[in-house]
C-alpha cells in the first residue's frame, strides 16, 4: 500500500502525482527494502462536464462546494457548464474566487460582486445567459456570446471593447441585453455579429463618453423614453439597423463601414426623429415612422426604399437629404412639409404608379447634371399643392429633359391649379402644360412625366 496525491483539485493535464507511506509486505515489516520515490509528472484530472446548483449550503454563495450537486465547486477551471435554476440567487462573492467556464445558464439571479468570472476563452467561444445579472464588483469577462433580460452594471466592472492587453476585456460575438432603467452607456461597446439592447428608460451616452458606443454589424435598439438626446446623438458604427421609442427622442449618428440596411426606425412620440451617417447608401427596407414629430435623414450617399417600405411623420416635416440618388415609395408628411434636398437624381424604386407624396412642403434641388447640353433633372412633387387639397398628381416622379442649354440647371417643385395644369420653373423659365398631356412611356423607368422647354 501507500498513499497516491495530486498536488491540487484543479483540472489540466501534465499534472504530478506524490507518492508517500509505501508499505512492502515482505513479512519483515519491509525492512528488507529500501525505498526511494519518484512522482508522476504525466497525470490527467478530467474536467467536469457540468454541474448544477442546489443552494444545499443556505448561504448563496459560489464559493461554497455545499451548493452545488455532488459539493463540486466550479472554481478556476473544474467545471465545463454552470446551471441556475429559477428563483435562486447566487453571489459570486469572494475577493480571491476565479472561475473559468464554457457556458453559464442561470434562470435566477446572479450577482458578481468580486472575483473573476470568465466564459468562453481566446481560443474557444463561450456562452453566457441569466435571466438576471448584476456586475457591481470583480470582473465578468466574457468570449463569446452574452445575454441578460435584466442587466446592471453600476460600476463598469465588464469592458465590452476587447483589447489584448486588457486581460479583462471581453471579446464578444452577440451582446443582448434589457435594462430596468435606463441604459447609460459611458465606454464602447463592440461585438462581431450584433448588439441588441432594450430599456424600459432611455439608451444614452454618459457623462464625456463622445466616441462611437455601439459597434456591430447589426444592432437593434429599444427604449421606453428615447434613444440619444438632440445636443448628444448616440454615436453608432454598424451596416443593418432597427431602432424604436415609445417616448422621447430619436436621436442616431452612424458610421457605417458599407452599405446601411434600415428594417425599423420607429419614434411613437411628438419627438423628433433624426438620423445623421457619415457617407455609404442608406437601404430602407421598413418602415420609418413618427407620431408627430419630424424626421430628418442627413445625408448619406444614397437613399433607396423597398417596394413596401414608407416614411410616415403623422404631422410633422420630413427632410430628406442625400450626396447622391434617392430611390423612393411612400413619403407622407401628414400636415407637415416634405423636403427632398440631393444633387442626384429622385426615382422611383416601384412603378410610378405605386408611388406616393403627401403633406404641402417644397422639394428641392432634385437635379442632376450630364456632361452633354442636355441636363436630365427629376424632382418629387407633392400630392397636395397650391392650396388645391383635391388634387392628386400622378405619377408622383417627373423627368425633365433640357433640349437646350444650360447644361446645368435647377427645377422647382410643381404646382397644378384647378385648371389642371403643371407649372415647373427651368433655369428661371415657366414651363406650363396640361397634366395629361405630358404623361409618356418611358422603356428604362416605366411611366414619367416629360417636358421640353419652348
Amino acid at each position: 500500500g501507500g498513499s497516491f496525491a495530486f498536488t491540487d483539485k484543479n483540472a489540466g493535464s501534465n499534472k504530478t502525482v506524490a507518492v508517500s507511506a509505501v508499505n512492502i509486505n515482505d513479512g519483515n515489516d519491509g525492512a528488507n527494502y529500501s525505498v526511494s520515490y519518484a512522482s508522476n509528472t504525466a497525470s490527467t484530472i478530467t474536467q467536469l462536464a457540468s454541474v448544477a446548483w442546489t443552494g444545499a449550503g443556505n448561504d448563496n454563495k459560489w464559493s461554497t462546494a455545499a451548493n452545488w450537486a455532488g459539493g463540486a465547486l466550479p472554481d478556476f477551471a473544474n467545471v465545463a457548464a454552470v446551471s441556475i435554476p429559477a428563483n435562486a440567487t447566487v453571489n459570486f462573492d469572494s475577493q480571491g474566487l476565479s472561475a473559468t467556464l464554457s457556458s453559464l445558464s442561470s434562470q435566477g439571479r446572479l450577482n458578481v460582486s468580486n472575483g473573476l468570472l470568465t466564459v468562453g476563452s481566446l481560443s474557444a467561444n463561450g456562452t453566457l445567459n441569466s435571466s438576471i445579472l448584476r456586475a457591481t464588483g470583480g470582473k465578468l469577462v466574457v468570449y463569446g456570446s452574452m445575454s441578460a433580460a435584466d442587466y446592471d452594471a453600476s460600476n463598469a466592472s465588464v469592458n465590452f471593447n476587447y483589447n489584448s492587453q486588457n486581460p479583462y476585456s471581453s471579446r464578444l460575438t452577440d451582446l443582448s441585453l434589457g435594462f430596468a432603467g435606463d441604459a447609460n452607456l459611458s465606454a464602447a461597446i463592440v461585438a462581431s455579429n450584433s448588439i441588441s439592447l432594450t430599456a424600459a428608460g432611455r439608451i444614452v451616452q454618459g457623462g464625456e463618453f463622445s466616441g462611437t458606443a455601439l459597434s456591430a454589424p447589426r444592432i437593434e435598439l429599444a427604449a421606453g423614453t428615447g434613444i440619444g438626446q438632440a445636443q448628444s446623438r448616440l454615436q453608432l458604427a454598424t451596416n443593418s439597423l432597427s431602432a424604436s421609442t415609445t417616448s422621447g427622442p430619436l436621436q442616431l449618428h452612424n458610421t457605417p463601414s458599407s452599405a446601411v440596411t434600415m428594417s425599423l426606425m420607429r419614434n411613437t412620440s411628438a419627438d423628433a426623429t433624426y438620423y445623421s451617417q457619415d457617407g455609404n447608401a442608406l437601404n430602407i427596407v421598413g418602415n420609418i415612422t413618427s407620431s408627430g414629430g419630424a424626421i430628418t435623414i442627413d445625408p448619406p450617399s444614397s437613399i433607396t426604399m423597398s417596394a413596401n417600405s414608407s416614411i410616415n411623420s403623422g404631422g410633422g416635416d420630413i427632410d430628406l437629404q442625400a450626396t447622391g440618388d434617392m430611390s423612393l415609395t411612400s413619403v407622407n408628411a401628414g400636415g407637415g412639409a416634405v423636403k427632398i434636398q440631393t444633387p442626384g437624381r429622385v426615382v422611383a424604386s416601384t412603378p410610378i404608379a405605386n408611388v406616393s407624396f403627401s403633406g404641402g412642403g417644397s422639394f428641392v434641388n432634385g437635379t442632376a447634371t450630364e456632361t452633354r447640353t442636355e441636363a436630365a433633372i427629376a424632382v418629387a412633387v407633392a400630392t397636395v399643392l397650391a392650396g388645391n387639397s383635391s388634387s392628386s398628381l400622378s405619377p408622383s416622379i417627373l423627368s425633365f429633359n433640357l433640349a437646350d442649354p444650360p447644361s446645368t440647371g435647377t427645377a422647382s417643385a410643381g404646382q397644378s391649379d384647378p385648371s389642371g395644369l403643371i407649372t415647373l420653373v427651368v433655369a428661371g423659365n415657366s414651363i406650363s402644360r396640361p397634366a395629361q398631356d405630358l404623361v409618356t412611356p418611358s422603356k428604362s423607368r416605366g411611366r414619367q412625366l416629360m417636358c421640353r422647354r419652348s
